[in-house]
């Protein structure tokens, strides 16, 4: 076998073992280590307009444990006042992707929301998904988060 042919054999074997390594220290430590240091953690005023026009305002606290987020939200304005949900989702590559529940016993109202950070971390937003009662179908709405406070610099 000629020199030439074998060194670039070997060098192909070695970039082979290697990017799949490279990737596994980018995904399992790098990338972890960058979301650390975006913060979505903390109080968040939510809005919410639904198709037909009708706004709601929600009051949301989140916790986060790595790339796990959980939270409450209370409706401080518009249809649902008062109720309070529970949220559970995750926060990866800027993006919070996460389900909603209510807490009181005996409501069905549940859905999901995919919520991208922007604006330098000030924001999350995106689109909410929910089972419309009366219409009896699942809906999609804008929605929009302002963080309280300070957040990421």
């Amino acid at each position: 076998m000629d020199n030439s042919i074998r060194d670039n054999f070997i060098a192909g074997v070695l970039v082979g073992l290697l990017f799949p390594f490279l990737r596994y220290i980018w995904s399992r430590f790098v990338l972890p280590l960058i979301d650390k240091t975006i913060k979505i953690e903390g109080s968040w005023l939510a809005e919410i307009t639904f198709p037909d026009g009708i706004e709601n305002k929600h009051r949301i606290t989140l916790k986060r444990f790595g790339h796990r987020i959980r939270g409450r939200a209370i409706c401080v304005g518009g249809w649902g006042e008062g109720f309070e949900y529970e949220i559970a989702g995750t926060f990866k590559n800027l993006v919070l992707a996460a389900e909603y529940g209510v807490v009181e016993q005996g409501r069905f109202e549940r859905g999901s929301f995919t919520l991208m950070l922007v604006e330098g971390g000030s924001i999350l937003r995106g689109y909410l998904a929910y089972f419309d009662n009366e219409k009896r179908r699942i809906e999609a709405a804008e929605c929009e988060w302002r963080a309280e406070g300070v957040r990421n610099p």
